[in-house]
């Protein structure tokens, strides 16, 4: 048995929407989607942190996939858009740093231009809201620490470094202050409404844009199998399939969910 050494992640997890050319109907037919003409179910596909895997059991475990997924009674384009809504992240100036290069920059997790973010205008408009929000967010920072400077003047509270002795004692001190002081407590009113409605905002144009997307991934799809299909890498068939390109000969998007 394989043992993975040195540092060890958190296990992930991926869901995929899928399109079969058609609905299988039995193993070996998938494994052939899977593998083309090669596919032997006794094969082995070599992993180099988990056990190998036999290319049946995973034609085995897709197929069971597939019927349970079609056994559901759900529409398939609103499946489809409850799984896009969670890859729309934009990164920004202040969340993201590319060390390779030496540079801040902007930009959206996951991209891919075939069936992310196909109203152009509109994730546009996410993007100018990501922005504008990280901005608030760091003014936010600002602001708060300017209040906890006022409230230890207007209170005599000692500020305390973190790290250092005592520190418990200031800390339930400023927080006593934060939520007692009227001025502090309408301040802190007004941004936690206006974070709420930027929320609100945003996730409005993600349920939008989610079902736009999908709408093309069936439309691009149409009078193929489409499945939602969803595992993770905690064993060596769930390592394979999150991880191993499985579905690289066939129509799909990959949903990572870290």
């Amino acid at each position: 048995m394989k043992t993975r050494n040195g540092f060890v992640s958190n296990s992930s997890s991926s869901s995929f929407v899928i399109a079969f050319p058609h609905k299988p109907t039995s193993i070996e037919e998938v494994g052939k989607m899977l593998f083309g003409d090669r596919y032997g179910p006794n094969n082995l596909l070599r992993q180099e942190y988990y056990d190998d895997v036999y290319e049946g059991e995973l034609a085995e475990t897709i197929f069971k996939d597939i019927e349970e997924f079609l056994n559901k009674d759900k529409d398939v384009g609103e499946q489809i858009a409850d799984e896009f809504i969670s890859r729309y992240y934009f990164e920004t100036s202040s969340n993201t740093f590319d060390f390779e290069v030496g540079s801040r920059y902007h930009r959206w997790i996951g991209y891919d231009p075939k069936y992310y973010g196909n109203d152009k205008e509109l994730l546009k408009k996410m993007e100018e809201l990501a922005i504008k929000t990280d901005e608030e967010n760091k003014k936010y920072y600002r602001e708060r620490d300017e209040w906890d400077t006022k409230l230890c003047k207007k209170y005599g509270i000692r500020e305390i470094p973190y790290g250092k002795e005592g520190r418990e004692v200031y800390i339930a001190a400023i927080e006593k202050a934060r939520t007692e002081d009227k001025e502090h407590i309408k301040w802190a009113l007004k941004r936690s409404k206006d974070t709420n409605k930027a929320w609100s905002d945003k996730e409005k144009m993600m349920q939008k844009m989610a079902v736009i997307d999908a709408e093309k991934f069936i439309a691009e799809n149409k009078n193929k199998c489409v499945i939602i299909l969803e595992h993770e890498d905690h064993n060596p068939i769930g390592a394979i399939i999150d991880h191993g390109k499985l579905f690289k000969k066939l129509e799909h998007v990959r949903i990572c969910k870290h």
